[in-house]
Parts: structure tokens; sequence; C-alpha cells
């Protein structure tokens, strides 16, 4: 038994995956944590308004980014001496679009929807500037983890990553008593700053000159017409993502006002924090395709398979104990959210295949049909969620959410990925 799971953890492809795994499940019950003690701790209107700036933060650092942290997945592993400059130029790249970013957004909130709860961003110019730090950091933050994968350091980001979410907890519980406004947004943006330059500094100085001393491979075998080529693409694609899972929180809590906007973001944490899942297994997907070469199908196969073993049990605990969970925050995030927890769990199993067809694609440099399943979830997502909001509430969410995703992986499972189940790809 012992010999068998050595065995398996020695597989790159499963050792990757769990790291990320278990980097997230950290994360994510400590966020848990973090949720549960700022709900005890703040009013459901502070909550509300935070939750909305951490939302349109979460957002706006993924327009900022370019989606530079798939390129870094993608392309370190080949870089060879030229992967110092490379996360360099990403990095460097991030920092002034998002304060571009930012401000243009600042702007259209202040004109379209001055009676929003992220309006303040436009009344306080100090409260901006932070905004404008936290948005460029958060960015470089999750672009760390895509470089940290891609030299095969992804040991590193559980560490990481739970430092962060303990740190802010700390941090929540001293500003409760001094800083009730705004005190979640600073205990969340202040940690992952010091984080940032912390690890930015090890990777620099450590992690890349151990990696182009092991690597065999040299800059020329990146075209940077090539990379520029996918990077669009693959930008492009990851748009029409924020728009329903970043930009959906927004626009929901802009909805439903803040209270109602807190019950529905706490359930939003905890269902795409098990999304986590099947993400980890296809970012260790991308990562080990282009490493070892051969047919992608052969991963994409064995990410399916694990994918129903580790994500199936943890669907049904969810579906089952969605109240029981959900009443820990309180008794109204217990009856706003609970049919929406339950649907948005059933979510992650068509959502864990989405992304491994995404990783395959992303290997074999054909995004095209990303693209299209992107634009279709981007769509209708929002517009289902919109729509079923007056009627049935929260709950429309998690329709819109399983509907939509349902849809793609039906298509992705006759098609694209169909070699990958009812046969054995060729090696």
């Amino acid at each position: 038994m012992v010999s068998r799971l050595a065995g398996h953890l020695r597989v790159p492809l499963f050792r990757t995956a769990y790291a990320l795994i278990l980097s997230n499940v950290l994360t994510s019950v400590l966020g848990l944590v973090y949720w549960l003690v700022g709900a005890r701790l703040y009013s459901p209107d502070a909550v509300g308004i935070n939750a909305a700036l951490i939302s349109t933060m979460t957002f706006l650092s993924g327009v900022s980014q370019l989606n530079l942290r798939s390129a870094l997945n993608r392309f370190i592993p080949q870089a060879g001496s030229g992967v110092g400059k490379l996360i360099s130029v990403a990095y460097a790249i991030t920092i002034p679009v998002s304060v571009a970013v930012v401000l243009v957004f600042v702007l259209m909130v202040g004109f379209l929807a001055p009676d929003s709860p992220i309006a303040v961003l436009s009344k306080d110019y100090w409260l901006l500037g932070w905004f404008m730090v936290a948005t460029a950091s958060w960015g470089i933050f999750n672009m760390q983890d895509g470089v940290l994968t891609g030299l095969q350091r992804s040991l590193v980001i559980p560490l990481e990553n739970l430092i962060f979410a303990v740190a802010k907890l700390i941090l929540l519980v001293l500003l409760a008593g001094f800083a009730s406004q705004f005190g979640i947004f600073t205990s969340w943006t202040v940690p992952q700053l010091i984080a940032v330059l912390l690890v930015t500094f090890w990777i620099l100085r450590h992690a890349v000159p151990r990696a182009v001393a092991d690597s065999r491979a040299t800059m020329q075998q990146l075209a940077p017409r090539d990379i520029l080529r996918l990077v669009a693409t693959d930008y492009f694609a990851a748009l029409l993502v924020l728009a329903y899972v970043a930009l959906l929180p927004v626009l929901v809590i802009s909805v439903v006002g803040a209270q109602t906007g807190a019950y529905f973001y706490i359930v939003w944490t905890i269902a795409t924090s098990l999304n986590l899942v099947p993400l980890s297994l296809s970012i260790s997907q991308t990562v080990e395709s282009v490493a070892v070469g051969g047919d992608p199908l052969v991963q994409a196969r064995a990410v399916l398979a694990h994918l129903v073993k580790v994500v199936g049990p943890v669907v049904v605990l969810v579906v089952i104990g969605a109240p029981l969970l959900l009443a820990v925050f309180g008794r109204g995030y217990a009856e706003a959210g609970t049919d929406l927890l339950r649907l948005m769990a059933l979510g992650v199993v068509p959502y864990g295949v989405n992304v491994v067809y995404f990783g395959l694609a992303r290997v074999r440099r054909q995004l095209r049909g990303v693209v299209l399943a992107q634009a279709f979830l981007a769509i209708s997502t929002p517009a289902i969620a919109l729509a079923l909001l007056p009627r049935v509430g929260l709950t429309g969410v998690g329709i819109a959410w399983l509907a939509s995703q349902g849809i793609v992986c039906g298509i992705v499972l006759a098609t694209a990925l169909r070699p990958a189940i009812v046969g054995t790809p060729q090696r």
C-alpha cells in the first residue's frame, strides 16, 4: 500500500497536481474560516461591500494579467536560459496595465453606477490608490503559481498560500475593532503584497538559476511569434472566463444589494474553491504534457479518470451537507444559499471535464474550440443568472452555472475528448 502510494506520487503529473490541490484545500478551508470570522466580526453590509471590492479586484486583475499565467505554465518548461527574462517581462507588463485598467474601470463606475457598492473607489482617493497597488500585486501573486508550477517547484505553492491565508486571517481579527469599514479588504491585500515581494525575490535569486542549470532547452526553441499568437488567443478566451467567474459576483451583488450579496459571496467562495481541484489537475496536465511530449491524450485520459475518483465523493458530501455547512456562517446564509450551493457543487463535474479539454487544446495550440466554448459560457451564464434572479433568487445563479457548464461538457465529451474515453490514446 505504502509502496503503491509512493510510486503514484513519483509520477510528475500527479505529484504536481496533488501539490496544487493541497494548496487549494489549505487555502479554501482557511478561506472559509476567514469568511466565517468575517461574518461574525463584521456586519453583513461591510461583508458585502468588501466582498464587492475583492471580487472587483479579482476581475480587474484577471483582465490586467493578459492571461500570462497560462502562457508561463505553457512555455516555462521549454524556456531554458530565457526563463528569467520570460518571467520578468510578464511581471513588468502586468503592473502598468493593472493601473490603467483600474483607472478606466473606476471612471466608468463613477459615471454609470454611482450608487453601487464599489462606487466608493471614485470617492476615496486613498482607497483608490491602495486598490491599484492591490490589483497589480494580486495579478503577480496569481502568476507566481504558474511560475512555480512551470519551474516544477509546485511544492512551494502550498507553503506560500498557507502563510498568506493564516496572515490575512490574523489581520482580519486585529482590524475588526477599529477598521470595520474596510478591514476585510485591508486584511486580504496587505499579506498578498508582502508575499509577492518575498516569493519574487526567491524565484529570481534561487529557483530560476536552478532551473537554467537543470534545463537542456534553449530560448531559441521559443519563437516570439508563437508565444504572442498563443497569448493573444488565450487572453481573449480568458476575458470570456472573467465574464462568468470574476464579473458575475460583481453583477449579482450589484443587483441584490450588500446583505444578500454577502450570502451569495460565501456560497460562491465555497463553490469556486471546489472548482480549484479539477483546475489543479488541468494545470498539471498542461505542464507535464509539454515537459514529457508525446500524445497529450494520454495525460488527458489519466486526468479524467482521476477526476472521477477525487471530485465525485466531495460533490456528494457538499450536496448532502450544504445546509449544515452554511449554517456555520449564520441562519441567513443557510436559508438563502443552500440550493445555490448544491447546484454549484453539481456543476463541478462538468466544469472539471471542460477544463481538461481546455488544457488539452492549450497543449495542442488549438484554441478555436476553447474560444467558442468560453464565449458560450460568458454569454449564457450571466444572462440566465440575471434573468432568473428576480424569479427564484440566488438559486437562479446555480441553475445558470450548472446548465451552461453541462451543455459545454456534453459537446466536448462527444467530440474532442471522445478518443480519450472510448479508446486508448497512442503513446
